[in-house]
């Protein structure tokens, strides 16, 4: 019977060692897996983050496109009715010269009209190439303060020549 106890005894110590580091093992696993999901965690919540940036700025971007368009189309439209304006101007002083019952002051007085229709094409240029400038201008120095921001944000990892 010594010999049975004695193998009884040296199971229950195997045992006991086995399990104490099956334990050990799987607390590691545990802890392991916690810090795998803190990480993705906080992933998610990055990519939340980035997510939101990006959409605040498509937006901004597609508002301004729509700012752009609606001045292009304004400035072609006030073109087109200028251009039209100083088109039938013309035609009236040609048909006066060409009746020959235009007097000197009918196309005098024709000529000061041709004159500010012009200088009102040239206004209407001028301050619609303004207004685009000022746009453009706000576009560039959102996106030079985006693409500064990202740049300092994220500094590139620096490698050694060694």
């Amino acid at each position: 019977m010594g010999l049975r106890n004695w193998l009884k005894k040296e199971l229950r110590v195997a045992g006991h060692v086995l399990t104490a580091s099956l334990h050990d093992r799987v607390d590691g696993m545990e802890a392991m897996l916690h810090r795998v999901q803190q990480q993705n965690n906080d992933l998610t919540n990055q990519q939340r983050a980035v997510s939101s940036d990006l959409l605040e700025q498509n937006t901004h971007i597609a508002n301004t496109q729509t700012a752009l368009l609606q001045a292009t189309i304004h400035l072609i439209e006030a073109m087109r009715k200028s251009q039209a304006d100083i088109a039938n101007a013309e035609a009236r002083i040609l048909a006066m010269v060409r009746d020959h019952a235009a007097t000197k002051a009918d196309v005098r007085r024709f000529y000061g009209e041709i004159l500010e229709l012009t200088r009102e094409v040239q206004e209407t240029l001028d301050a619609n190439l303004d207004i685009l400038n000022c746009v453009q201008g706000t576009i560039s120095a959102r996106f030079d303060a985006e693409t500064s921001r990202e740049t300092t944000a994220a500094p590139l990892p620096r490698h050694s020549g060694a």
